[in-house]
């Protein structure tokens, strides 16, 4: 996990009224600063620090001092004009601007997370076991699939040439990584061999009773 540190930081009056209160340099009160808004993400991620006792959040800052006198420090840096680095926002002791920093870097890493989810998701599909025979290839399309699939290639015995598909693909030694594209693809040459009367969708069982249901 990391913190996003402006530039503005190092030149900011807030962080040079933090030394002279605490009487020390600013690379050491920079420090505080981020270990204090490292604990903050994961021990209080709304910025909430009065959740707990102030001689516990004082430490994450690594003050080893009176604990009041730290955050008067903090809360006090930017009297009169502004915000200090930490304020009383309806009765809670916080972290100033969190929402803006802090938070909006736990939703991005949140949403990294997620499309991190997702693309593994999609992975374990596309590594899942191929169809191995005709009725499992078609099985990958509902009823209302199949239908369209015969309307679009009237004449084509449609396990017929899920059956050449595969064929084609086990005789090729490649991996059908995604087996309905595979095969509509397949389809687009595929050549009639039935009269268009007589062609029907050639719907696995699993699927029958949701075609009659219709």
């Amino acid at each position: 996990m990391w913190n996003r540190i402006e530039d503005s930081l190092f030149d900011d009056p807030k962080l040079q009224s933090v030394c002279v209160s605490l009487n020390l340099d600013d690379s050491t009160v920079i420090g505080m600063l981020v270990k204090l808004w490292g604990k903050a993400m994961v021990y209080a991620s709304d910025g909430v620090l009065s959740a707990y006792d102030t001689k516990v959040w004082v430490k994450w800052a690594g003050w080893n001092g009176d604990a009041e006198g730290f955050k008067a420090a903090l809360m006090d840096a930017g009297k009169p004009k502004k915000k200090g680095f930490i304020e009383e926002l309806d009765g809670e002791i916080v972290l100033h601007n969190w929402q803006k920093y802090g938070g909006y870097q736990l939703e991005q890493m949140d949403k990294k997370a997620q499309n991190q989810k997702e693309y593994r998701e999609r992975q374990s599909k596309q590594t899942k076991k191929p169809p191995e025979t005709a009725e499992e290839l078609l099985g990958l399309f509902n009823a209302e699939e199949l239908v369209d699939l015969q309307a679009n290639h009237p004449g084509v015995a449609l396990k017929e040439q899920a059956e050449r598909c595969l064929t084609w693909w086990k005789e090729s030694n490649k991996k059908m990584v995604r087996p309905k594209t595979a095969y509509l693809n397949w389809l687009e040459k595929a050549k009639p061999s039935l009269p268009v009367a007589q062609s029907k969708p050639a719907i696995p069982h699993t699927v029958k009773c949701e075609l009659r249901n219709e």
